[in-house]
């Protein structure tokens, strides 16, 4: 289970790590940061509860990153 656990926190990890790459507001920022050391506390101690809260942490800001206008009326 150690192993599942150390896989799915290198995974959050890198979804965070390539999130930041890309222009994001502050709190989007602070958000895949928290997931980020979240994985990382999950690598160092196999538990389940950082790796589920970072998680949280990384959808909840991949859902703010959403723009309030629809793509087709771009013009």
């Amino acid at each position: 289970m150690h192993y599942v656990l150390g896989i799915l926190a290198a995974m959050l990890i890198g979804t965070g790590v390539g999130a930041l790459f890309s222009p994001r507001s502050t709190i989007l920022v602070i958000a895949y940061l928290v997931a980020i050391v979240l994985g990382i506390v999950t690598i160092v101690s196999p538990s389940w509860l950082p790796l589920s809260i970072g998680t949280a942490f990384l959808l909840l800001a991949q859902a703010f990153q959403r723009d309030a206008t629809p793509v087709a009326s771009r013009t």
